[in-house]
């Protein structure tokens, strides 16, 4: 099991080393695992979760309008966010 913990480590490092170059110089930006941008009226993002115990990667593609940002600040009555 060890072993499988360090494959699938350096797969992760590597799968995201090679996504740096890749990036550069367009909308998406990387924080950790996670890839995102806004694009247009929308944000999106992808989490990419690599399992260490499993050969087993996914990415999960989120996208949210952001229409929706004033709606949750009047909720929680955070004016200030408001533009």
């Amino acid at each position: 099991m060890a072993n499988l913990y360090k494959v699938r480590t350096d797969f992760e490092k590597a799968m995201l080393k090679e996504l740096g170059p890749l990036l550069k110089g367009g909308p998406w930006k990387r924080s950790q695992c996670a890839l995102y941008g806004r694009f247009g009226d929308g944000y999106q993002d992808v989490f990419l979760s690599v399992y260490r115990d499993a050969a087993r990667t996914i990415a999960e593609l989120r996208i949210k309008p952001m229409a929706l940002d004033p709606i949750l600040w009047d909720i929680l009555d955070i004016a200030e966010n408001q533009c």
